[in-house]
């Protein structure tokens, strides 16, 4: 009739506007991890996924892709670091090495020195008792020998105070032998002791002029000693001495 207002319809949300519980919007009962109808603002339904649903929550992680990306980024940085210590432990292992053959070295030029300062003129018997001068060299791998007197520290006899000294150049190193005692025996044997590592060693020795190989006549000292070591990295070191006649 005119006038009559329309018969409200019934609300699919159920009593008090809401929506019955496990009921989604067409009537159906909603089934727990799918898609579902909850209370939204106003009490409207509102759409309910499953990584939504309070009820079975799902942790986000990582894809084997981005592992892999990930991975790649480390082993990449890793190599890096690895090349950058590698370089400074090279880097210190060679000075290392530089630094340890100046010491042989200046250790070396010092014994020599000393030993040639000191020489005397004094001839010994080897250990098959023959004579040998007070300094020869040029002799095989026995580069020099000669008889020095020790610092006088004590009052002990003169004999007592000189040494036996011979440089011998074998298998790459120098070498530097003492015998406390002058006149030996077969049964004598030396104190031997590495000085450093070389390329080649050569002792000159200058009478009227240089030579290899002393003594050229009789048993006189010469007038100056030279060695000229060329070593490793250093390359040739020439030092002359001039003996104290």
């Amino acid at each position: 009739m005119p006038g009559l207002l329309p018969s409200p319809q019934p609300s699919p949300l159920g009593r008090g506007g809401k929506n019955p519980k496990h009921l989604s919007l067409g009537g159906k009962r909603s089934e727990g991890g799918k898609v579902g109808w909850g209370e939204g603002e106003r009490g409207l339904p509102r759409k309910i996924t499953e990584n939504q649903n309070p009820e079975n929550p799902k942790v986000a992680g990582f894809t084997l892709l981005e592992l892999l990306i990930a991975m790649a980024i480390f082993a990449i940085m890793a190599v890096m670091a690895y090349g950058g210590l590698r370089a400074v432990l090279d880097t210190a292992q060679a000075t290392s090495a530089r630094a340890e053959r100046n010491r042989q070295l200046q250790r070396t030029l010092t014994l020599l020195h000393n030993d040639l300062m000191q020489a005397q003129p004094r001839p010994v018997r080897d250990a098959l008792g023959d004579d040998e001068t007070a300094l020869r060299g040029g002799h095989g791998d026995e580069l020099l020998s000669l008889t020095r007197a020790l610092p006088d520290l004590t009052q002990q006899d003169d004999h007592s105070r000189l040494q036996r000294i011979s440089y011998h150049f074998h298998d790459g190193h120098l070498q530097r032998r003492v015998w406390n005692r002058l006149d030996r025996t077969q049964a004598s044997a030396p104190m031997t002791r590495d000085l450093l590592a070389a390329e080649a060693v050569v002792i000159r020795f200058l009478g009227d002029e240089w030579t290899t190989f002393w003594p050229i006549s009789g048993g006189a000292l010469p007038k100056a000693v030279e060695i000229v070591l060329t070593m490793p990295g250093l390359g040739e070191i020439r030092r002359a001495y001039l003996l104290q006649l």
